[in-house]
């Protein structure tokens, strides 16, 4: 990344340049990551409860 090697060769400390440039622009994606991760955890529970595979049906549950 030409951001990253230009601010090592200004001096920066290499975690602050971890934190600071690498760190900031992976944060969305891995947020969006995340997020349809859980999602789709939720759908795949909802698909099995109602297919009857869950577990107790007495117990609630995320789906």
């Amino acid at each position: 990344m030409p951001y990253s090697e230009a601010a090592r060769s200004l001096g920066a400390h290499p975690l602050g340049i971890l934190y600071r440039h690498i760190g900031r622009a992976s944060l969305p994606v891995l947020a969006t990551f995340a997020a349809v991760s859980f999602s789709w955890a939720l759908l795949n529970g909802a698909a099995l409860a109602f297919l009857g595979f869950a577990g107790d049906p007495n117990s609630l549950s995320g789906g």
